[in-house]
């Protein structure tokens, strides 16, 4: 989920080499609100039978959705929300875009229509049996989130947790603790990893399966957001300190020169 100002910068990663990345700018979609979370992701043509690429864009400032079709950079719907976004993700087996509010709540809406699905509110477990989540009346805030489309799992990062919820049931199935608030997060549904990045900027690797703590990898430029090819198993971190942008290896687990 890349969180850039005003523009949406729609890139291209590639392989030159073994441990070689160039990014590439290959188009410009202007817009008139701050864009506060990001998703991509590529659905089924129905009438060409080929795959169409995606955009879900999100703008906290004036609780506006806008969905982008990549391949021809223009915007194809404007969605005025009735909740304060916080992020956003592309459920492509349901057709559907889910926006998070830092309030805890899931808003599913309608790639074709831009009509509202349902609401969902998410509530922390107390305690867990036999597989089932117990939850308790305490709304959760949502800071960040990433679908596993492999396992039909939504991640939920917040202030102190990263929580697995099953889109299925729409219960929290997992949860962990975490040391500090989640900024952004992306997923690596091949390799089965989460990559965090953490307040005050420092990327964290999750197995996605058990939610345990894997490695962390300290770039130094203060990253606030992440985006990962699942296919070349790079993560794209933007940062803060320079306005620039790193690469991580998610299979060697370091950063790329």
């Amino acid at each position: 989920m890349k969180r850039l100002l005003l523009i949406i910068a729609l890139t291209l990663l590639w392989a030159t080499s073994a441990f070689s990345y160039e990014i590439q700018v290959i188009g410009n979609i202007t817009l008139t609100d701050k864009i506060s979370g990001i998703s991509t992701s590529q659905l089924p043509n129905l009438s060409t039978s080929q795959l169409s690429g995606i955009a879900a864009a999100i703008s906290s400032e004036t609780n506006t959705l806008y969905l982008i079709d990549t391949n021809s950079n223009a915007i194809t719907k404007k969605i005025s929300l009735d909740i304060i976004p916080s992020d956003v993700a592309i459920d492509a087996k349901r057709n559907a875009v889910i926006v998070s509010s830092s309030e805890g709540v899931l808003q599913y809406i309608d790639l074709e229509t831009g009509s509202v699905i349902k609401t969902v509110s998410v509530k922390r477990h107390s305690d867990q049996t036999n597989g089932h989540s117990e939850l308790d009346s305490e709304s959760t805030n949502i800071h960040s989130i990433a679908i596993n489309p492999q396992n039909d799992l939504l991640y939920i990062g917040n202030s102190n947790s990263l929580m697995a919820l099953d889109l299925n049931t729409e219960n929290i199935i997992k949860e962990a603790s975490i040391s500090n608030p989640v900024i952004d997060m992306d997923i690596d549904s091949n390799l089965g990893y989460l990559a965090l990045v953490l307040s005050p900027g420092i990327v964290h690797l999750y197995n996605s399966e058990t939610l345990e703590p894997i490695t962390e990898i300290n770039t130094g430029k203060n990253p606030s957001a992440v985006a990962v090819n699942p296919s070349t198993h790079i993560a794209v971190l933007t940062n803060n300190l320079d306005n620039s942008i790193s690469n991580i290896s998610l299979q060697e687990k370091a950063l790329l020169d």
